[in-house]
């Protein structure tokens, strides 16, 4: 893909914040360097870190497009799945990307067919891993548990960590997540850093 005139957008649940949040921060900041222009929304931005650290590169040939909080798209305030999924994609298709990488979503409580969605604007969907969140019925963190193997189900032994899902819920979450990303078609997942197991990814790709 031609870095000319092109455009990047991120997606995220709490913007630059959090170990998760820097490193897509820093990941903006690369395609910056290499002269992309480059949007960002998530659900809650915190602090305007903007004005706090330099944000472009000073050798940056890229423009930044800014970072849009839509803090009002949450279940908590009464808007259903269904209408959090539309309206990301509307605000998605409003800034015209050439390419989306859509990083962790949990913390915000967005639904996970919202990464399916967006490829609905026919254009490149990509998402990072920064945790296991992607590939397992609900937890970040797997620890000793290998379940994701042979299907994360409601005898999940940490359902009440965060993020929380009702046992009843996991298995078809692990399920949606198997078909987003599994075999020839599958969705490409990103990994940063080493905090999945060696096999983590070989194993939902087969």
């Amino acid at each position: 893909m031609s870095e000319t005139n092109k455009r990047v957008l991120f997606i995220n649940d709490v913007g630059f914040q959090y170990g998760a949040g820097l490193a897509q921060l820093r990941q903006i900041q690369s395609f910056l360097l290499m002269g992309y222009d480059v949007a960002a929304l998530c659900w809650s931005s915190g602090d305007n870190v903007e004005s706090r650290i330099p944000f472009t590169p000073v050798e940056g040939t890229g423009n930044w497009l800014g970072i849009t909080s839509l803090v009002y798209l949450c279940q908590e305030s009464g808007v259903s799945s269904e209408n959090i999924v539309n309206l990301v994609v509307c605000e998605a298709d409003f800034l015209c990307p050439d390419l989306i990488i859509i990083g962790n979503i949990y913390g915000a409580k967005w639904p996970t067919i919202l990464v399916s969605a967006l490829e609905k604007l026919d254009c490149p969907v990509i998402t990072y891993m920064h945790d296991c969140y992607w590939f397992t019925g609900r937890c970040a963190y797997t620890g000793n548990c290998t379940r994701y193997n042979i299907g994360c189900n409601h005898e999940c032994p940490t359902w009440q960590d965060y993020p929380v899902l009702e046992p009843q819920l996991i298995f078809d979450e692990w399920l949606l997540r198997r078909k987003m990303f599994c075999g020839e078609q599958g969705m490409p997942p990103v990994q940063l850093g080493e905090s999945n197991p060696p096999d983590f990814y070989r194993k939902f790709r087969d």
